[in-house]
């Protein structure tokens, strides 16, 4: 399952190439706008999991490596 499509939420090497503290503020407000909503679809995908009831509700897990672990 890809959250967000194929970029990354957030870009760390244009983030590390930013001069302007404004577009600096930007982007990070963007990532963490993308981050947000990652979290808020995983929470929407986990509830819509629990209503089915072919779904074994103790039996709900997730895997995330870098940043999608803390999602």
């Amino acid at each position: 399952l890809w959250m967000q499509g194929d970029g990354a939420l957030f870009d760390w090497f244009h983030i590390a190439d930013i001069q302007d503290e404004a577009e600096f503020r930007r982007e990070v407000d963007a990532g963490a706008g993308r981050f947000r909503a990652v979290a808020i679809d995983v929470r929407r995908l986990i509830d819509w999991a629990a209503s089915r009831p072919e779904i074994d509700t103790n039996r709900i897990g997730i895997i995330g490596f870098s940043m999608s672990a803390l999602v």
